[in-house]
């Protein structure tokens, strides 16, 4: 084993991981809505209170 190999295999570990909704373009969440039974307030990106941020939008105070 290299010096390098265990240097990195003894290093601290990090999980990484993402929010699945922040990784969805507001089109696939419309189409997946419907799919799942979920009632959302508009019916498309368009008609949505802020298209930038999707569904679930990203600032607590924007939330619809």
């Amino acid at each position: 084993m290299t010096d390098m190999r265990r240097f990195t295999e003894s290093m601290p570990k990090a999980e990484l991981h993402v929010h699945v909704e922040g990784t969805l373009e507001p089109e696939l969440k419309f189409a997946l809505a419907p799919r799942n039974g979920i009632e959302l307030p508009c019916q498309s990106v368009a008609g949505s209170p802020n298209p930038g941020e999707g569904v679930s939008g990203t600032r607590p105070d924007r939330r619809w």
